[in-house]
This record gives C-alpha cells, sequence and structure tokens, in this order.
C-alpha cells in the first residue's frame, strides 16, 4: 500500500500500469521505538510544470491527515485498507489519486478496484491472479454486489410464483 512513487515517471502501454507525476516520500518515525508515525508524500504537477516552465513541488498528503489515523502502525494500515471495501468511505478513491501521484483523477471501480485491492493484498503474482479470480475474495466486492443484485430479485420473482 506505500510503494514510494517514481520521481522519474514515465507512460507505459503495459495494461492496468499507468503513469504518475514525479513524488517523494518523507517518512516520520518515532526515534525510540522505530515505529511509523506519518509519512508525507511530495509532488510535481508535470502539466504545471510545463505550463510555469519549472517544476514546483508541494505536499500532497500526509497519511495520518487524510485518512484520519492515529499513525502508520501496521494496525492503521489494515484498518484503512479495510474502509477500501466500505462503499460509504471515499478512502479508496483518494488512495487511488495519491497512488498515481495525482497523475490520474478518474474513479476507479468494479475490475480497476479489484485489480487495486488485490494488488494491495497479495504481493505474489501467482496469488494476485487468485485474488483478481477469486469470486468471494473480499477484494471482488463490486463483483459479488453485482451478482447479487441480479439473483436476489430473481430468487424472488420465483418464490412468488410459487406461493
Amino acid at each position: 500500500m506505500l510503494l514510494a512513487p517514481a520521481v522519474t515517471p514515465w507512460m507505459t502501454t503495459l495494461a492496468g500500469v499507468g503513469a504518475n507525476n514525479p513524488g517523494i516520500r518523507l517518512v516520520r518515525y518515532d526515534r525510540n521505538t522505530g515505529d511509523l508515525t506519518d509519512v508525507s508524500q511530495y509532488y510535481s504537477d508535470l502539466a504545471l510544470a510545463n505550463q510555469e516552465g519549472s517544476p514546483l513541488w508541494g505536499q500532497e498528503y500526509s497519511l495520518r491527515e487524510t485518512f484520519n489515523l492515529p499513525d502508520a502502525s501496521t494496525a492503521s494500515l489494515q484498518d484503512l485498507l479495510d474502509s477500501f471495501s466500505d462503499e460509504s468511505s471515499d478512502n479508496f478513491q483518494k488512495y487511488y489519486r495519491y497512488n498515481s501521484v495525482g497523475y490520474d483523477l478518474s474513479a476507479c471501480d468494479g475490475s480497476c478496484k479489484v485489480a487495486q485491492l488485490c494488488a494491495i493484498k497479495e504481493v505474489d503474482y501467482e496469488k494476485y491472479g487468485e485474488c483478481i479470480n477469486a469470486v468471494g475474495s473480499g477484494a471482488n466486492n463490486a463483483w459479488v454486489k453485482a451478482l447479487f443484485s441480479i439473483v436476489v430479485p430473481l430468487a424472488v420473482a420465483v418464490f412468488s410464483l410459487v406461493a
């Protein structure tokens, strides 16, 4: 979930891989315990840099402030990941926007969201593929909801005919 962005971004034609603005991360930690306390991302908007004639760097986000986390511990990151499946939360869309360092501002849902969640949850390529193809993977909530939106009304209709 906290893969660092590239300082030298590139465009690609690889499926599912997008471009990003250049970015760097500042990681804050407790010097006594080594525990992560926050991660801030800084970036330069390439479109704006081209208009202005030079790159302008600024803070894009702070993990704690943006996602309302107490710290950057593994427990907090797990809570954040869990919130990505909550349709009432905008955390996943914020994550997606920051993942491309503000380059891709489009919404990510359906298969895009499944691919992103599987990539976060599974770093092994084979397990990633299994996650993508798993119906009840937890990453595939959009697919399951779509299936239920068809099956449940159909079952209700069938049972009402029988009764």
